[in-house]
Order: structure tokens, then C-alpha cells, then sequence
């Protein structure tokens, strides 16, 4: 049963957003009864990977963008390591960089507070 299926790998897969295995189960991603995301891996394979894969971004060519941007990043993410974060806020020239101790992919899961009090401020200018 695909739905079945998609559920049991985001079962598994939703460990590794968390810090703390116990706030694994906050995360229910609730899409598994959609089509595209019982066939996400052949999408991911075939066009997001390789769409990130040919961004090549770099300080001089976000010299130019006036946008404020917010990173916000857990320092124990295990999809996307922190270090990461700090490339990515060091290029950009408008950049606020909120650090999440102790939290992983989904920050907002575990330091939800924080994350959102932070873009709150974002939004509004602050």
C-alpha cells in the first residue's frame, strides 16, 4: 500500500528533524494520502537534488540583494549541518542569523517560542 508506506518512511525519516527523539512524534506531516508525495523521491531525485546542486551562490553575487533575509537554523541539524547556516549568513549582506541550540531541522518543533517570536520581529521590521 503506497499510502502505507509513505506514511512508515516518514515515520522513520521524521527522527532525524529532532534533537530529541521524543519530540518526533509533534511531527506528522499529514501528506501521505497526496500523490506527489508518495512519488516524492523520484521527483527529488530527478529535479529538486539537481536544481540545488547547480546554485552556486556566492558573496559576490548577493552583493546586490537588499532584501533582509532571516536564517534560522538548529545547531544539531543532521539534514542540513549548521555550518551551512553560517556560509549562507556570512554572503548575505541583510542577513540575521537566529541560532537554535539544541535543535535540529525543525526548530520550530522544539523551540517554537523562540522561532516564532523571531519572525514575528522579522516580519515587522524589527
Amino acid at each position: 500500500n503506497p499510502e502505507e508506506a509513505c506514511k512508515k518512511f516518514w515515520s522513520i525519516l521524521r527522527l532525524i528533524y529532532v534533537a530529541n527523539p521524543d519530540d518526533a512524534e509533534k511531527i506528522d506531516w499529514g501528506r501521505c494520502h497526496l500523490p506527489n508525495e508518495r512519488n516524492l523521491m523520484k521527483y527529488w531525485i530527478g529535479n529538486i537534488l539537481p536544481s540545488m546542486q547547480r546554485v552556486q551562490f556566492t558573496a559576490e553575487k548577493l552583493a546586490d540583494v537588499k532584501a533582509p533575509v532571516l536564517i534560522i537554523h538548529g545547531t544539531k541539524d543532521r539534514s542540513a549541518p549548521y555550518g551551512g547556516a553560517l556560509d549562507w549568513s556570512s554572503m548575505w549582506p541583510n542577513v540575521r542569523l537566529l541560532t537554535v541550540e539544541n535543535s535540529a531541522h525543525a526548530p520550530w518543533i522544539e523551540s517554537p517560542e523562540m522561532v516564532f517570536d523571531a519572525i514575528t520581529d522579522f516580519l515587522e521590521g524589527k
